[in-house]
């Protein structure tokens, strides 16, 4: 019997449940953005030997499928079923395989991943891999070390290591609408996605869930050109952690995990995201979690970072490990924080140790702390020549903006709603200056014209200078009512000019 499915066969066996898509021209599935054409007609694993029933070990059977199609051939399951593999599947050039929903599973005690892809132009589509961690097996599901590779429609689960693994130069493949999911090493070290050592990953509509390290992780190593968009939840320490250079986001969501949304170290500079969506706390219980922090990582461009319900900072910039870069020359056209509830937690916004030459367009924080802290936290106290084009703060219990070391910085406009300064020894006025290293900062325009709105209690002073905090400005704006004044310089070097 011919064990090759013409187009027609395979179209025709779709009324008995078995998927076509596989197999529709080209230009079909560019339109409806599902699967990837696989060219010549599909193979039927079971000619091989492929047996699927979840307890033979069909590894061998799969690397002869492999070599028998030799290049650019096409494989399937006419009937899905349980692929067992009791050795690691290397997968050479041109595969293309579509499992139809069949499940790859490790056998018990197999350390090394199901699936090595070895080649380049391969593409894997409509399968889950199960790593059998409960089973004793151990390693990543897949390894990618091919180039031009393409991964499809699936779900990763169980591994001790991570879901997805490139860690080779020159590993790269495009992974479209998978899931990777309940990865744990018990050292809080296995990841949904994983690059390193020049491999490089580009996730476009993709998950990543309760794994104990990060949903995606890419070591400084990785190749330039990564790409994160999809969504990210429940992981241990972040939904994105990000160290290799010059990637792109176009929608990046993370939700409850317990330390970081995002948090980007050193290496991660010039990277350009459309919209990242920070959401939750993480476990109950959890103190301070982060939403997006850039620790130390210079010329990254985001659009728009809208953060909600996060008990740490809104968003952080702050210097790198010991003898680290400061975080410089980032933008931000819109941040967006809203605590919620109570502002009992960490500022909306937050530079230190040494975080220079940043632009922000539209900074809006609700029931946090503070909107926007300069200064507390890392050395060097030299946060300077930061712009911001407007501050909106409602419902910020301690101040608005509070500098402690920083020079240059520029604020076109501040909006105080329902704000107050409820622990003098924290802050004194909405915008309050303190320390030697807080000199030349400028308020352009300061409306606190309704501060005391929703019940919130009036400040003592709408804007405030220390004794050793020199030549800062307010330079005009409106009042509001405040307890001692308007304005208090302790030094008579300030300048407020708000009426």
């Amino acid at each position: 019997m011919d064990a090759r499915l013409t187009r027609r066969r395979f179209l025709g066996a779709a009324a008995l449940g078995i998927g076509a898509a596989a197999v529709a021209p080209a230009r079909a599935l560019a339109r409806s953005g599902r699967y990837v054409d696989p060219g010549p007609p599909l193979l039927d694993l079971r000619s091989f030997g492929v047996v699927a029933d979840g307890r033979t070990d069909d590894g061998p059977a799969l690397a002869r499928a492999f070599a028998g199609i030799k290049r650019a051939g096409g494989l399937t399951l006419a009937k899905p079923g349980t692929l067992l593999v009791g050795r690691t599947v290397v997968v050479p050039d041109g595969v293309f395989l579509d499992l139809g929903g069949s499940t790859v599973v490790r056998a018990p005690g197999l350390a090394g991943p199901a699936l090595l892809v070895s080649g380049a132009g391969v593409v894997l589509q409509r399968l889950t891999v199960d790593g059998n961690r409960r089973g004793g097996a151990s390693g990543p599901a897949i390894e990618w070390q091919g180039a031009r590779g393409g991964l499809w429609d699936a779900t990763l689960v169980n591994t001790d290591t991570a879901g997805l693994v490139a860690r080779v130069a020159g590993a790269d493949v495009a992974c479209v609408r998978v899931t990777s999911t309940d990865h744990v090493s018990g050292v809080s070290s296995a990841d949904g996605f994983y690059a390193a050592l020049g491999g490089r990953l580009r996730l476009r509509g993709c998950r990543a869930s309760g794994n104990d390290r990060a949903g995606v992780y890419l070591e400084s190593s990785a190749a330039e050109g990564c790409e994160v968009d999809g969504a990210f939840d429940r992981n241990r320490i972040a939904g994105a952690y990000l160290k290799a250079p010059r990637g792109t986001s176009r929608l990046l969501q993370a939700t409850d995990n317990d330390r970081f949304g995002v948090i980007m170290k050193q290496g991660a500079s010039g990277w350009v995201f459309t919209r990242v969506e920070v959401t939750g706390a993480g476990r109950p219980g959890n103190s301070s979690v982060t939403g997006i922090e850039l620790y130390g990582t210079q010329g990254n461009r985001f659009g728009a970072a809208v953060v909600r319900g996060v008990t740490g900072y809104g968003v952080a910039l702050a210097k790198g490990d010991v003898d680290g870069t400061p975080a410089s020359g980032n933008s931000f056209e819109l941040i967006d924080v809203d605590r919620g509830g109570t502002g009992d937690s960490d500022p909306g916004l937050h530079l230190s140790g040494g975080a220079s030459r940043n632009a922000f367009g539209t900074v809006r924080v609700t029931a946090m702390t503070s909107a926007v802290s300069i200064g507390e936290g890392y050395l060097p106290l030299t946060n300077d020549g930061n712009s911001f084009q407007l501050v909106h703060a409602e419902r910020c219990p301690y101040t608005v903006v509070i500098v402690r070391g920083g020079s240059g910085n520029r604020f076109e406009r501040i909006e105080a709603v329902g704000c107050s300064t409820v622990d003098p020894a924290i802050a004194q006025g909405l915008v309050d200056f303190r320390g030697p290293s807080t000199q030349g900062n400028v308020v352009t325009f300061l409306d606190a014209s309704a501060v005391a709105a929703g019940g919130a209690p009036a400040p003592l002073y709408l804007a405030f200078a220390d004794a050793q905090a020199q030549d800062n400005q307010v330079l005009g704006g409106k009042a509001g009512r405040s307890l001692d004044g308007a304005g208090a310089d302790r030094n008579g070097s300030n300048r407020f000019n708000v009426a």
